[in-house]
């Protein structure tokens, strides 16, 4: 470990009524591997269906590469994004049935952008990583 990498973790207890369980986040960042892993562990899982919210600002590409693995292309930035332990991923942008995958900059205007929905089936106390690796341009 580097003096720039890091590892961290937090919990929060909002879903501990609705679905007594506790989230805990882990953040490890590796600065010679450019990647930040995400771990979200939903302690107390009791069979808990699980979606994950992605928003990726509307400057930016996203395209689906595989099952679950994204590419998002920035002004000046590429991030190859891969979630594990997850059921399904889906690219989402200016859905308006859901309504998914939408911005607003000013007060009653809305534009598309997208956004990457992961869902998941937990029990117990299963984890989701996902991975954001910085690759060259």
């Amino acid at each position: 470990m580097t003096e720039k990498d890091f590892d961290l973790s937090a919990r929060h207890y909002g879903y501990k009524k609705r679905f007594n369980l506790t989230h805990v986040r882990g953040l490890q960042f590796s600065a010679e591997k450019r990647e930040l892993t995400v771990t979200d562990a939903p302690m107390g899982c009791d069979n808990v269906n699980i979606k994950q919210y992605f928003h990726v600002s509307d400057k930016c590409e996203v395209t689906q590469t595989g099952s679950k693995t994204f590419l998002v292309k920035g002004p000046d930035f590429k991030l190859e994004l891969t979630f594990m332990h997850v059921l399904s991923a889906k690219l989402a942008a200016g859905d308006e049935a859901t309504p998914l995958g939408f911005a607003s900059a000013h007060l009653g205007e809305w534009s598309p952008c997208p956004v990457i929905v992961t869902e998941a089936n937990c029990i117990g106390n299963d984890s989701l990583i996902s991975k954001f690796v910085l690759k060259p341009l």
